[in-house]
C-alpha cells in the first residue's frame, strides 16, 4: 500500500472513483451480499479503487472436452513457433491463391523468441460494450486464466460502473507482470487494442505495452478454414475439442445484458455472461493443448479429411516442424489418388524446398500422367521437370523434351484465354526456356564432339526465330524440329 497522498492522487485520475479510507487498510476481498455471493463473486480493492472479482480454481486433472487442463504443463514450448510464424506473416506481402499457399508453407521458429512455459501464459477473453475498437468501447468483463501451483485459476474481473475500470485494469497489469505471455482468440485485433485504449485513457500507459501474444485465431484459420463451417471459437471447440455447450449465452448478447444490469442492478442478469466467459478461457487452455500436440505429431491423422490433412502439413511447415509436416504429407499421399491427386503439386513444392528432389520428381511425373489427356492440364509439372533436368541433372535433352511439352500445352490453352487477354506472357516465358535449352544442348554437343557449329546454326542470327531454326545433324530429329518451327510460326 502507498501513502495516503499517493493513493488519493491516483484515485483523482478517474472521476467518481470512491476514496478508500486511509485509517484502516481495507481487506483485499470483502463480501458483496447474497446476490453476488450466489455467483461466487466478491469485492476486490487495490490502490486504484475497487471492482468485482470471481475466482475459481480447477485441479489439473479437470477435463474440458477431449483434454485435461494439466496436459499443457511442461509441454507449452512449441507455442514459441506461433510467434515466429506471426512475424513472418506480418512481414509478407501478396495476394491470390498461390500466394496463400506459399504463405502457409514457409517459416521456422526464430531463436530470438523467448522460451514458452505454461507458467508464463495468461489466457485472456473479454466481454465488451460494443464490437468496435474505438475509445467508446469498454471491456466491462475481463476473463483471465493461469496456472498456479497444482491448479488452473480463472479470474473474472467485472466493473459495475466506469469508476471501477482503473482498478480492474491495474489488477490485469499486475497479472501480466508475472505471466508475461498473452493467449487469446482474435485478441490481437480486438481484445488487446481495446484494453490498450482503456489503459491510455485511464492514465496507466505502462499497461499499454504490448506483451508477447499468441493469437489462436491465426493457426485455427490455417488449419480449418476450408473444413469447418466457421473459425469462431465456439465452432472450433465443438468440432475439434469435443465440447458442446448447453444453454450458453451467446457473446453477442453480452452488451445488452450488461446494459440491462446497469439499469436494474440485478447481478442475476449477467450470470450467463460469467459462465460464457469462463468457458471461453477454459477452451483457450485446451486449444493450446491441441495445437501443441499437433506440432508434436501426437494427434492421430488417420481420420482427418484430405483438406484438413493438407492444411495441417502446410501449417506444420510454416511453424518450422518440417519432420511432422513430412509425416502429414506421407499420410496424405498414401490416400487413394482420387482424394490425394489435388495435393500432389503442393506436396512436390514442399519436397523441392526441402531439397528432396526424388519424391518431388515422382509427384510431378504422376501429375503429368494423370492429367495428360486433360485440356486444362497444369503446366507446372512440365516446367518444374524442365528446370530439374536443366539445373540439377544437366540433361538438356530431357529438359528440352519437357519444355517443348509445356509449350505445346500452353499453345493449346492460348486460344481459350486470349479473349480475356491472358496467356501471352506465360507462353512467351516457355518459348524463351525452349530457346535457351536448345542453345545449351547445341553447345554441349559441340563441346562433346569437338567440332564447329553447323553453318545452318550460324545463319540463325541472334533473335528467337534464329534459335528456333537451328537444326542439329542428328538422324530422325530434323523433321520434328522443322514441324515445331512451323507450328510456332503459325501461332504468332
Amino acid at each position: 500500500m502507498g501513502s495516503l497522498k499517493e493513493r488519493l492522487g491516483r484515485l483523482k485520475k478517474t472521476a467518481d472513483a470512491p476514496v478508500i479510507s486511509a485509517s484502516i487498510d481495507p481487506p483485499e476481498i470483502e463480501s458483496l451480499g447474497a446476490s453476488w455471493e450466489r455467483l461466487g463473486a466478491m469485492m476486490h480493492h487495490n490502490d486504484w479503487g475497487q471492482f468485482i472479482i470471481r475466482r475459481r480454481s480447477y485441479p489439473l486433472h479437470h477435463a474440458h472436452g477431449l483434454y485435461r487442463l494439466g496436459e499443457l504443463c511442461g509441454e507449452a514450448a512449441p507455442l514459441s513457433a506461433l510467434g515466429a510464424a506471426a512475424k513472418k506473416r506480418n512481414g509478407r506481402k501478396g495476394t491470390g491463391r498461390n500466394q496463400a499457399a506459399a504463405s502457409d508453407s514457409g517459416g521456422a521458429a526464430s531463436p530470438s523468441l523467448p522460451s514458452v512455459g505454461h507458467e508464463r501464459l495468461l489466457f485472456l477473453d473479454t466481454e465488451t460494450t460494443g464490437l468496435g475498437v474505438g475509445a467508446g468501447n469498454v471491456a466491462f468483463m475481463v476473463g483471465i486464466g493461469y496456472y498456479e501451483s497444482a491448479a488452473f485459476v480463472v479470474e473474472q474481473l467485472f466493473i459495475r460502473n466506469p469508476a471501477e475500470e482503473a482498478a480492474m485494469l491495474h489488477h490485469l497489469r499486475e497479472r501480466l507482470a508475472v505471466r508475461d505471455m498473452l493467449v487469446s482468440y482474435n485478441g490481437k485485433c480486438f481484445d488487446w487494442p481495446i484494453l490498450k485504449n482503456r489503459y491510455i485513457l485511464n492514465r496507466q500507459k505502462d499497461g499499454a505495452t504490448d506483451p508477447v501474444h499468441f493469437d489462436f485465431l491465426y493457426p485455427s484459420r490455417s488449419l480449418w478454414r476450408n473444413t469447418l463451417p466457421s473459425c469462431r471459437l465456439s465452432s472450433v471447440e465443438r468440432e475439434r475439442l469435443g465440447l458442446s455447450r448447453i444453454d450458453d449465452v451467446p457473446g453477442s448478447l453480452a452488451p445488452a445484458l450488461y446494459f440491462q444490469y446497469l439499469a436494474e442492478g440485478d447481478p442475476a442478469l449477467v450470470a450467463g455472461v460469467f459462465e460464457h466467459n469462463e468457458k471461453d478461457v477454459l477452451t483457450l487452455a485446451c486449444l493450446a493443448v491441441h495445437l501443441t500436440r499437433l506440432m508434436a505429431g501426437t494427434v492421430s491423422t488417420a481420420r482427418m479429411e484430405p483438406e484438413e490433412l493438407f492444411r495441417l502439413a502446410l501449417w506444420l511447415d510454416k511453424v518450422g516442424r518440417a519432420e511432422e509436416a513430412d509425416e502429414a504429407f506421407r499420410e496424405l499421399l498414401g490416400r487413394d489418388s482420387d482424394q490425394a491427386s489435388d495435393y500432389w503439386l503442393p506436396a512436390a513444392d514442399f519436397y523441392k524446398r526441402q531439397g528432396r528432389f526424388e519424391p518431388a520428381v515422382s509427384l510431378w511425373e504422376r501429375t503429368i500422367e494423370r492429367k495428360r489427356r486433360s485440356r486444362i492440364a497444369p503446366l507446372t509439372p512440365y516446367v518444374e521437370l524442365a528446370m530439374f533436368y536443366e539445373h540439377q541433372q544437366k540433361d538438356y535433352d530431357r529438359a528440352l523434351e519437357y519444355a517443348e511439352q509445356a509449350f505445346e500445352k500452353a499453345r493449346g490453352r492460348l486460344t481459350a484465354v486470349r479473349k480475356e487477354g491472358g496467356g501471352a506472357e506465360e507462353i512467351e516465358a516457355i518459348r524463351k526456356r525452349v530457346d535457351r535449352l536448345m542453345t545449351k544442348r547445341d553447345t554441349a554437343l559441340q563441346r562433346r564432339n569437338a567440332r564447329p557449329k553447323p553453318d545452318s546454326a550460324k545463319r540463325g542470327g541472334k533473335g528467337n526465330s534464329g534459335v528456333w531454326q537451328q537444326m542439329l545433324p542428328i538422324a530422325g530429329d530434323e523433321r520434328r524440329y522443322r514441324e515445331l518451327t512451323e507450328r510456332r510460326t503459325e501461332s504468332i
